[in-house]
């Protein structure tokens, strides 16, 4: 019905409709992506403006008015020109305090760009920036957790050997470094620093089973 009633309307003005299923079917995927990206960007991400209704409608109009606007100007000069002479009028009532969200806003209109130039191309984009998202996050989720910390930044963490033994064993340590030692009773008593607990392994291999009173590893320790 509303295209029929936008049929009379054209040819009442003496205008001839002819409906583009393609142009509305590439901007309904467009906008499809846009929403796609929202729901990623909102469950991996804690930023409370990306679930708004106001930034929802955004994910869906900016990509479809970049996509709008390049099929328009691409194959002429002097609109583009113009365009870009009436979009440089425009401005933010409000400032973009989160440099973040003047990224997303980017992205999205390059997503409206690109699947002007190839549909394909803007499907791929906005599959890989979903998986560069997620990974991210996960990144920082077991970051706090602690879980890859000791796997991406060991500067400050290292693991300790406390050991007793019935002799001297501080010329066996070269790749540690002794941080207490003492001596009593006939027994020596070491602490010992290390990045690497296969250090320690290695110099226990070292000392005489009869030798070797006790020992423990204390893992991952931060300074």
């Amino acid at each position: 019905m509303i295209f029929i009633g936008v049929k009379i309307f054209y040819r009442f003005f003496g205008f001839d409709f002819i409906l583009d299923t393609k142009f509305i079917s590439d901007i309904v995927l467009v906008a499809i992506l846009g929403i796609v990206l929202n729901v990623v960007l909102s469950r991996v991400n804690s930023l409370n403006w990306v679930k708004t209704y106001t930034q929802f409608l955004n994910f869906v109009l900016l990509p479809v008015t970049g996509y709008v606007i390049t099929s328009i100007i691409s194959t002429n000069i002097a609109l583009s020109l113009g365009m870009v002479g009436a979009l440089s009028i425009v401005r933010f009532r409000t400032p973009i305090k989160n440099p973040f969200e003047l990224s997303i806003y980017f992205l999205l209109i390059t997503i409206g760009i690109v699947a002007n130039v190839d549909l394909n191309k803007a499907v791929n984009f906005v599959f890989i920036s979903c998986l560069f998202l997620i990974l991210s996050e996960t990144y920082f989720f077991l970051s706090k957790k602690n879980k890859l910390g000791s796997f991406f930044d060991n500067t400050n963490r290292f693991s300790y050997l406390n050991i007793e033994t019935r002799k001297d064993i501080s010329s066996l340590i070269n790749k540690s470094e002794i941080t207490h030692s003492s001596y009593n009773n006939n027994e020596y008593l070491y602490k010992i620093k290390s990045k690497k607990t296969d250090d320690f392994k290695d110099l226990i291999s070292l000392i005489d089973e009869k030798d070797l009173i006790s020992y423990s590893i204390d893992s991952n320790i931060e300074i």
